[in-house]
């Protein structure tokens, strides 16, 4: 067994490209030894801003051997007379066997000459000197580089190639780099080489260079630094994992270090100094022990130390408190007028080309609001603050602070809301409305946050198919899929009883007097289809069944309820799992199968039943009552049918000679078969 490392030093790598290729490279590289027929027992992968590591334990030390079967040329051609022709003695030489050790197989119902050649394996170092070089520059990534005057692109120019097989030197060549057994330090450190003697020592000498290699390390350290940098001025530090990885991706030796700016400051909202320090400044802002009330500091994480932190920290403190004033000043100037009264700009500003400007949308946000209002039977109380909430949604859009401050749409109209001394709740369902940004995000906690939510959401997907502009291939500039995921899982997670298909036709109506390409009937079910694709997505990801997903969503509209579809593909799964569920799928799909193709029009009647076997199977069916019973109940009242169904089948012919008696078994037949359909088309089941 072998041990291999590699490390691709490189100029600053983006931030979002390194954790990216980390797992591309792991994922690759395990893909590509497994073609190769090279065991390995584990793969790591590590980056900082100027290196991705690759470390591959117990490596095989070559390939298993294998036997290829060679097809050659048909066997009448290969031998006449039972004699080898020149056809025979040419593919036996190319495969560089005796031609006595040809064998015929037949395949595709044809008589083929086969060889059986044995590939010895390579070793371990050959195979990785020609996979690693292609998997390494066909990692993906946004805005690659070329440099020099090579054919070759990359996330940032290569510069240097660090590969060693236990403890020595494997050759390896990428771009114009040739590899060695010498990786180099800290920028400023230890910009000079580092001999590699063996992969144990990896970790180890970096580290002796000030380089933490191994992500999770750097992360750590930066945590512990910030947290005891935070209890020193009886502060703490509230958890956030993006600007963590963000600063974590940024350094190869962290050094936090703290900062502070004039207490007047904080009379500007806080959540204007968090995105300043945050999403702007890469800081994190430390809040008091009870996580409530803001610090006057900062703590920044420096990619050196020692010398110079004081300087580093005035310059910090320097562009920060340009930023705070920057803050103070557009807060000053909004806080002039109210949130309410910035609702009539929104005229000014553009949705979408063809879809009117942020006054139409958020009218249309007001009305599809007081629609899903109706459906969840909320109070005029209730009703009369989501549609407040609604129509206050976009102003903050016209205020000098988003406008400077992007990251803060929504989040500083609830702050101005409670400014202004609306209710809390309306203020909250402004902050809410644009939640969930992604699948990772959080959904809005108020109901009213909800509805706003899923009604601006609705309104961008009706109003971008409505003109024609849905999304094709992976092309979704307007966020249309995210806005269809984003209403599923507010609904989904919040268990909402809501006909999205009947708001969805209203959303439409709503439109006004837009530039719609297409008509209602056309509009309304590639609108569906399409959110019913966002939601069959989101169930695979859930692990189901594919087929129960199948089965379930090709039976009726999905988006009349959806948690009643979610329920139903839980109970569907479950059942087809089911040891016994052989007997119910039969039963259920022989129903199907004389049905199909069948138009029935006529209701049963008992009268023109002829068998005991025909009353039992009506007296069985009525006593599945759709209405009172759950879905769980009905499964079992269907199991129960089964043996009603088989003796049914056994003792009666459906196509009968006589019209009226087929007609009123085939009605009977369709009895059943809506039963099964209120769970799922059983048809789509694989069994």
């Amino acid at each position: 067994m072998k041990n291999y490392l590699l490390e691709i030093g490189t100029e600053n790598l983006p931030v979002e490209f390194q954790t990216s290729a980390e797992e591309q490279l792991q994922k690759t590289v395990a893909e590509k030894l497994s073609e190769e027929r090279l065991s390995f027992k584990e793969i790591k992968t590590y980056s900082t801003p100027r290196r991705l590591t690759l470390i591959i334990n117990e490596l095989a030390d070559k390939q298993n051997d294998t036997i290829n079967n060679l097809k050659g040329p048909p066997a009448n051609v290969a031998f006449k007379d039972n004699q080898p022709t020149k056809a025979a003695e040419g593919f036996a030489k190319r495969c560089n066997i005796d031609i006595n050790q040809l064998k015929i197989e037949t395949i595709d119902n044809i008589d083929y000459v086969v060889a059986s050649v044995e590939e010895k394996g390579k070793h371990a170092e050959e195979v990785l000197q020609n996979i690693l070089p292609d998997l390494i520059l066909n990692l993906k990534g946004s805005y690659f580089m070329r440099w020099e005057n090579l054919d070759v692109r990359f996330s940032r120019p290569i510069r240097w190639l660090t590969s060693i097989m236990d403890d020595k030197c494997l050759p390896l060549q990428i771009a114009n780099i040739n590899a060695s057994d010498k990786s180099i330090g800290h920028r400023f450190y230890h910009p000079d080489h580092v001999c590699i003697n063996s992969i144990k020592e990896y970790k180890d000498k970096l580290k002796e260079a000030h380089v933490l290699v191994d992500p999770e390390e750097r992360k750590e350290k930066i945590k512990t630094q910030v947290n005891d940098i935070a209890r020193s001025v009886n502060g703490t530090v509230i958890e956030n994992k993006k600007l963590l990885n963000l600063v974590n991706n940024l350094v190869e030796w962290p050094v936090a270090i703290l900062g502070e700016f004039e207490k007047e400051y904080l009379s500007v909202p806080k959540e204007v100094i968090t995105t300043v320090m945050s999403a702007h400044q890469k800081y994190f802002p430390v809040f008091d022990s009870n996580k409530q009330e803001l610090l006057n500091y900062f703590i920044c994480v420096n990619n050196r130390n020692g010398e110079n932190t004081e300087t580093i920290i005035k310059g910090n403190q320097r562009v920060l408190k340009a930023r705070l004033e920057d803050g103070a000043f557009y807060y000053n100037e909004d806080r002039k007028h109210s949130l309410a009264s910035k609702v009539e700009a929104l005229k000014g500003v553009t949705f979408q080309k063809g879809l009117g400007n942020m006054y139409d949308k958020t009218e249309r946000i007001k009305a599809i609001c007081s629609e899903i209002a109706d459906e969840l039977n909320l109070c005029d109380a209730e009703k009369t603050k989501t549609i407040r909430a609604a129509e206050l949604c976009k102003a903050d859009l016209t205020t000098f602070m988003v406008r400077e401050f992007t990251e803060l749409e929504g989040i500083i109209g609830r702050v101005y809301a409670l400014k202004d001394n609306e209710d809390p709740e309306v203020a909250q369902g402004v902050g809410e409305h644009y939640l969930p940004r992604s699948a990772e995000d959080n959904i809005p906690k108020s109901l009213t946050g909800k509805i706003v939510a899923m009604a601006d959401k609705i309104d961008t997907i009706v109003s971008v198919f409505s003109i024609g502009k849905s999304p094709t291939g992976s092309a979704d500039p307007l966020g249309v899929r995210r806005a269809a995921l984003g209403t599923l899982l507010i609904v989904l997670k919040s268990d909402l009883k809501l006909n999205l298909s009947h708001i969805l036709e209203k959303a439409y109506n709503s439109l006004g007097n837009i530039d719609k390409k297409e008509p209602l009937e056309n509009v309304l079910p590639q609108v569906k289809d399409f959110i019913t694709q966002r939601l069959r997505v989101y169930l695979n990801d859930q692990k189901y069944r594919y087929d129960a997903i199948d089965a379930v969503l090709d039976c009726k509209d999905p988006l009349k309820d959806i948690t009643d579809t979610i329920e139903r593909v839980q109970i569907i799964n479950n059942l087809v799992n089911e040891s016994e569920y052989g007997p119910f799928h039969e039963s259920a799909n022989r129903i199907h199968r004389i049905l199909k193709n069948a138009d029935i029009k006529f209701n049963v009647e008992p009268s023109l039943f002829s068998h005991i076997s025909e009353n039992e199977f009506n007296d069985a069916l009525d006593k599945i009552d759709l209405d009172s019973l759950s879905h769980k109940d009905v499964v079992i009242k269907l199991k129960e049918l089964t043996p009603i169904i088989e003796k049914f089948f056994d003792n009666v012919l459906v196509m009968d000679k006589d019209e009226r008696i087929k007609n009123n078994r085939l009605s009977l037949v369709n009895k059943a078969d809506l039963k099964y359909k209120t769970l799922a088309d059983f048809s789509k089941i694989v069994y």
